[in-house]
This record gives C-alpha cells, structure tokens and sequence, in this order.
C-alpha cells in the first residue's frame, strides 16, 4: 500500500505529492489493525496448541496443494477452503468486537441513545449460540465445510461469523479485506513452515496456555509460551526463498 501511494504521487524531483495526506493514512491503517489482527494471530497460535488434529489437517491440506515447492500465496486461497473454515472458526470461538459510538440522539424502539453513547453489540453471545452454532464451546473449523469424500468446499454459510466479526452497516470495519487476507497468509505461512506445540516443563508436561483474555478495548490473550518447530520438509523451500 505504501510503494502504491508514493509511486503514484511521486513527483521528478524525488519529492512525493500528498505526503502528509500519506503519511496520515497509512498512520490510520496500521493503528486500525494492528492490534485487532495481533489478537486473532494470538488466539491462532493457542488454537493450534491446543488442537493439534486441526493443525495437521490444515497442513495437510497446505502440502497437497503446495507439493513442497514454494510457500504460499493469496493466489492459493481459493484451493484452501480449511484454511478459510480455520480463519471462521477462530473468529467465531474468540471474537475481537469493536465499540462504536452514536454520533447524534437516535430512538431505537422507544428507547433513546444519547449522541456520544457507547454502543456494544454482544459478539460472544452471538457466536457461541447453539441454534446458528451447535456445540459454540467446542473448537471445529468443520463447522463452516462440507466434505465429499476427501475434498473439502465451503458452506454458503447463513451465519458466516467474518460478517459480525467486522461490524455492522456504514461504520463496518473498512480494513475487514486487508485484515482477512493478511491474516489467512500469516496463518498459512506459519502452517508451512512450522508446527505448533505447547512448551514442556522439566517434568516433561505441556505448559498450557492460560485461556483467560485481558479486558480491553481490544481483548488479548494472557502472555503464552509456544514451541515452533521448524517442518522436516520445509527447509528446501526457505532456502529457495532466501529465509536461511
């Protein structure tokens, strides 16, 4: 996004067209996300750790499509669709939620909503219920496919949780593309290259993650240990690549 707006504003002279007009929208873009998409890799690596069938079926599906020959790109996504369902599912099991506030007095149904209220929506009640999700506690990216034999499609989903998860109407989040699409990347790649374990103590038990979130505007995981793992068959492909 950067090298698209300097290169089209940049003048003969080196000098950039626009350049605070820049600089302010790229400040906005990256403090808009960078929280919300560094809690839901968060929530991702705990996921892995604790389901490690999930992991190796994501894998699985990464390495079919793949073949050991490269890493992957947006290009891959749409031969992905666990990778898509795993993306859901971590939005629905652990949703971000963002407050809005009313810019004007408004009346919905008799009740009156001051201008500047802070307004909540209850996203956890609305992904963890039974009648659009069966068994909301239980961690199952199959929710969101249907299987036909060995090969995986995604559901016309009625309650496709990526639509709550961003909000609702004029103010939804306008970085919901860019955050989906870089996160669905940062996922694959990591499945690519590593596998995701818990941290063993001197006992030789899993250190496990404390499932507890930090309160906030923008809700994170307790600080977690992870073990990554570099894959056996993954050091060809980072070689070609120039990452060791």
């Amino acid at each position: 996004m950067a090298t698209a707006l300097i290169e089209e504003n940049l003048r003969p002279d080196g000098t950039i067209v626009h350049e605070e007009l820049i600089s302010g929208a790229l400040g906005i873009t990256y403090l808009g996300g960078a929280d919300t998409t560094v809690s839901s890799l968060d929530t991702f690596m705990i996921a892995m750790m604790l389901n490690p069938v999930v992991q190796r079926e994501a894998q699985k599906s990464i390495d079919e499509v793949l073949q050991g020959e490269r890493l992957p790109n947006l290009d891959d996504r749409p031969s992905l669709p666990f990778l898509d369902a795993l993306f859901m599912e971590i939005q629905r099991n652990t949703p971000i939620g963002i407050a809005h506030r009313s810019t004007h007095d408004d009346i919905y149904e008799g009740v009156l909503i001051p201008k500047g209220t802070m307004i909540i929506f209850n996203v956890m009640a609305i992904m963890h219920n039974p009648d659009d999700f069966p068994n909301p506690e239980i961690f199952n990216p199959y929710r969101f496919l249907e299987s036909d034999g060995n090969k995986h499609t995604l559901k016309k989903a009625e309650n496709d949780p990526l639509n709550t998860a961003f909000g609702y109407g004029p103010r939804i989040c306008p970085g919901r593309h860019f955050a989906t699409s870089w996160l669905w990347l940062e996922m694959s790649t990591i499945l690519a290259i590593f596998d995701i374990s818990p941290m063993i103590d001197a006992a030789g038990n899993d250190i496990l993650p404390d499932l507890e979130y930090v309160p906030a505007v923008v809700s994170h995981p307790k600080p977690f240990q992870v073990r990554l793992k570099r894959r056996d068959n993954i050091g060809a492909v980072l070689a070609a690549a120039d990452l060791i």
